[in-house]
C-alpha cells in the first residue's frame, strides 16, 4: 500500500468514527459515550469486512458494475447495525476503493482505542505468551505508561529467549541478543 491510499485510508477512518468530542455543552457527547460510540461503529466495520470476504474477489473486479457491487453488499450485510459501515462500503465502491477497506479499519482500530484510553502493544517473542505472561505483561506496562495496555502477541523465529514489546512510540528490548548487545558494549567501553 503506498502513502497516499494510507492517507485516503486514515481520512476515511477519521470520517466514519465518531469526533473525540468531550464534555457536554451544547450536544456534545462524554467521553464515555464516544468511546461506547467508537467501539459499535468498530464493530459493525469488522463484522462487514468478514461477512463481505468471501465476496471480496469479485467485489474488487473494475469490470463488475458498481451498480451490481452495491446490490451484493445490500444482501451480504442487512441489518440496521450495519448501515453506517455499509455506507461507508458503498462510497469505497462507487469511488473504486474498497481494497482500503482493511487499513481503514486498522486505523479505526486505533481510533477506537484512543477513544476508550488503551494503549496497544505489540509483543514479539519466540513461542506464544500464556494467558499469564500476557496478564502480567499488561499490569506491567500499564504501570509504565499510565494508560490501560492490551497486548498482542506475535512470534518471530529471530527471538532467541525473552521479548520484545512495542508500544506508544517505545521500544522495549528484552530480548536475549538484546541484552548480549547491551553487554558487549558496556565491555567495550
Amino acid at each position: 500500500m503506498n502513502a497516499s491510499d494510507r492517507t485516503l485510508a486514515g481520512r476515511y477512518a477519521a470520517a466514519y468514527m465518531p469526533s473525540p468530542c468531550t464534555g457536554t455543552p451544547c450536544g456534545m457527547v462524554s467521553p464515555a459515550d464516544a468511546a461506547d460510540e467508537a467501539a459499535r461503529r468498530l464493530e459493525a466495520l469488522r463484522r462487514l469486512e468478514k461477512d463481505a470476504a468471501p465476496a471480496l474477489p469479485l467485489l474488487l473486479r473494475p469490470l463488475v458494475p458498481a451498480r451490481l457491487k452495491l446490490e451484493l453488499l445490500a444482501k451480504i450485510c442487512p441489518g440496521a447495525e450495519l448501515s453506517r459501515a455499509l455506507a461507508l462500503a458503498s462510497l469505497l465502491v462507487r469511488t473504486g476503493r474498497l481494497g482500503l477497506l482493511e487499513e481503514i479499519t486498522a486505523r479505526c482500530e486505533r481510533l477506537a482505542d484512543e477513544a476508550a484510553g488503551v494503549l496497544r502493544a505489540e509483543v514479539t517473542s519466540r513461542y506464544p505468551l500464556s494467558d499469564a505472561e500476557r496478564a502480567g505483561l499488561e499490569k506491567a506496562l500499564s504501570g509504565f505508561s499510565g494508560r490501560r495496555v492490551a497486548v498482542s502477541g506475535k512470534i518471530s523465529e529471530k527471538v532467541l529467549g525473552g521479548f520484545e514489546a512495542g508500544f506508544g512510540g517505545f521500544l522495549l528490548d528484552a530480548t536475549l541478543l538484546g541484552r548480549l548487545a547491551r553487554l558487549r558494549k558496556k565491555i567495550t567501553t
